[in-house]
Formats: C-alpha cells, sequence, structure tokens
C-alpha cells in the first residue's frame, strides 16, 4: 500500500543527490541548499511515497501565501518502478491531502522545439491523463 509522509531535509538531500539530479534536465533543478531554505521558511514541502519503508516516489511542492493552493515543483517516480502507474496513484494521494485547499497546480515546461520537447510532451500527457486542465 502506497503512503504519503514528509520528507526530512537530510531525506531531501539524498533525493536530490540520486533521483532527482537522474531525473530531471540540470537547469530544471534546484540547488538543494535554495530547496532546503525554502523548506526552513515552511513555503516548500517535500514528501516521499513509500511502500513500507522504501521510497518509490516523490512530489515537492510550494504553498501559495495564502494556502489555498499548492504548486507541484517536481514529482517523480524512483527509476526502477516508474511507467507502472505509480505517478498518478501519487498524484490521488496528493489530492486526498490537500482536499482542503482550492485546487493544485502544476508548472510544466512547454514544448519549444528542443532536445528535451519528448520529455515535455511525455510531462503534459501524463497530467491531461491524470485529469489536470492547462490554464491560458
Amino acid at each position: 500500500m502506497l503512503s504519503l509522509r514528509d520528507l526530512s531535509l537530510e531525506e531531501l538531500l539524498v533525493l536530490h543527490r540520486t533521483e532527482l539530479h537522474e531525473a530531471f534536465p540540470a537547469e530544471e533543478l534546484k540547488p538543494y541548499a535554495a530547496m532546503a531554505h525554502l523548506c526552513r521558511r515552511g513555503v516548500y514541502h517535500p514528501i516521499g511515497a513509500f511502500e513500507g519503508a522504501a521510497l518509490v516516489g516523490y512530489a515537492i511542492l510550494w504553498s501559495s501565501p495564502d494556502e489555498r493552493y499548492v504548486l507541484i515543483d517536481y514529482l517523480g517516480v524512483t527509476k526502477d518502478r516508474r511507467n507502472g502507474g505509480l505517478g498518478g496513484t501519487i498524484l490521488r494521494l496528493l489530492a486526498e491531502r490537500y482536499a482542503d485547499r482550492d485546487g493544485i497546480l502544476v508548472e510544466s515546461e512547454a514544448p519549444e522545439g528542443g532536445a528535451t520537447d519528448a520529455l515535455r510532451h511525455r510531462r503534459l500527457g501524463f497530467y491531461q491523463r491524470n485529469g489536470f486542465t492547462f490554464l491560458d
């Protein structure tokens, strides 16, 4: 059974050095020091998705100043567990966890005709398949 729990700064550091570096292009990845600073300010929330004690996915979210919304900054499934539906399950668990909010927002880069377009198309398709709507 999949469950979510907040990650400590130490766990975020390990996640940053391993999964985030592998899953996200360098130009899309915030430095760990910036993430830790935002966590200490209480506006940035690293969350792990666990099956038992094993980390199988993660979400890192911003809270809006009025706390009406959360913004998914990073969402991922560990390398060895990808393409098995866990990403959608994590989104559903996040929706339950933040049901008292006005919404969950996602920012995803639009395809621009470059080398990362295939990844960008996959991300956009994933969010659409999981019920997210594009905003103008």
